[in-house]
């Protein structure tokens, strides 16, 4: 099997590319187009002086990550959203690595919102990019359904695996977690649209041409309440500029807009949007029990408040 090395330096060859920096390293960590996952990502500009990002994967997790997005960017273009995704240049996936060459789109959007001197605009600008994705991709369809009760498998999967057993050891959630199936009926859910909860401030680009999505998971329709609930909590959890306003801002859009375009009844949305914000809360503590224990122990906390709410 070849290494990240050896495949860099034939891709680089093959398409012409010079790197100019590798995204996600420590000094650029806010900028990742999807590095986290992937074995290693990069801002490249070929012979032409075009610049485009090149993500690689050479280990099993890397092109399985790699072969998502492509899956995820597929079914993106399916819905009518191909403006949403970056465009292609070129992939490839097989037994040694998977590659995509893709235009660059600029600084996250994370980047952009601390760069700002008007992040209530921005905020504000995001989200009406965001109504115009979730109108054209509106369908009716049970997925919106599948997607809830995949979140709340999720979110109780997190709390088994991860959590209870060093913030919860009496497992005093545990019940409550049970009776989300019951608390959050979804018989009412006959429309859906574009929805990740994966959809994060690092993982989009506000562009002159519009908002990009750079890093899809292949699970790309359902109902974006969720969504809406844990980029609100991220944008406290990150101290972005304008927080308190611009989670305000999102939680409005989130339990008026969204009801209104997918016909959701009356009740249902604080559900989904608290169900949102336990995740994001589960999410967010998992990645933090080992080098930050008392931030961990306070989010899961908050998490737990949020669930409260629910059942």
């Amino acid at each position: 099997m070849k290494n990240l090395k050896e495949v860099v330096e034939e891709l680089c060859k093959k398409y012409n590319l010079t790197i100019q920096k590798t995204l996600g390293a420590e000094f650029n960590k806010n900028d990742i187009y999807g590095a986290l996952n992937n074995d290693g990502v990069y801002k490249v500009i070929d012979n032409q002086g075009r610049i485009f990002v090149l993500k690689i994967g050479v280990t099993e997790k890397g092109i399985k990550e790699i072969s998502m997005n492509i899956t995820g960017y597929q079914r993106l273009m399916e819905c009518g959203l191909s403006w949403f995704v970056p465009k292609i240049v070129a992939s490839e996936i097989n037994e040694q690595f998977a590659v995509i060459l893709m235009e660059y789109c600029g600084e996250s959007f994370v980047t952009q919102i601390r760069k700002t001197k008007d992040p209530l605009g921005l905020y504000r600008r995001l989200l009406d990019e965001l109504e115009r994705v979730y109108n054209q991709s509106k369908r009716r369809s049970n997925e919106g359904r599948e997607m809830i009760n995949s979140i709340i498998n999720l979110t109780i999967d997190h709390y088994e695996r991860y959590l209870y057993m060093y913030l919860d050891k009496e497992r005093n959630l545990a019940s409550r977690l049970m009776k989300l199936r019951f608390s959050i009926r979804t018989e009412g859910l006959e429309f859906c649209c574009f929805s990740s909860w994966d959809f994060v401030p690092e993982n989009i680009c506000l562009t002159a041409l519009g908002l990009k999505y750079i890093d899809p998971r292949k699970d790309i329709i359902g109902i974006p309440i969720v969504d809406l609930a844990c980029f609100a909590g991220l944008i406290r959890l990150y101290d972005l500029p304008e927080a308190t306003k611009g989670y305000q801002m999102f939680k409005e859009f989130a339990l008026t807009r969204i009801p209104s375009i997918l016909d959701i009844p009356e009740g249902l949305p604080p559900k989904i949007f608290f169900l949102g914000r336990v995740l994001q809360c589960f999410l967010s503590a998992r990645f933090r029990i080992t080098n930050k224990p008392e931030q961990a122990r306070q989010i899961f906390s908050e998490g737990q408040a949020y669930l409260e709410k629910i059942t």
